[in-house]
């Protein structure tokens, strides 16, 4: 098993946030919001059988992105919702919170 954590970064406010991780639903939130002082709104870690595994995020039930996440090699994915359009980073180590 290995661990992967997914980081809501920057844009969200007082969104409804949904993450599956290969189909199925990890994560389901309303109201998410980032902390502009830290560049952080939540976190989900979870342990995933695969090496890879294709994580969704859905954001107001209509913006979405999907990334296939090399969890043994890559076990961060950030999250960044900017103008209505979602960007996944994928990283071997933490990105640090300011």
């Amino acid at each position: 098993m290995t661990k992967l954590r997914i980081g809501l970064r920057d844009g969200f406010r007082d969104d409804m946030v949904r993450i599956l991780v290969d189909g199925r639903e990890v994560y389901q939130k309303p109201h998410v919001t980032t902390n502009l002082a830290i560049s952080f709104a939540d976190a989900v870690e979870l342990h995933v059988d695969a090496a890879t595994v294709e994580v969704e995020i859905e954001v107001n039930g209509r913006d979405r992105a999907r990334k296939a996440v090399r969890a043994a090699e890559t076990p961060y994915l950030d999250v960044w919702y900017i103008d209505g359009t979602l960007q996944l980073r994928e990283s071997a180590r933490e990105i640090p919170m300011l």
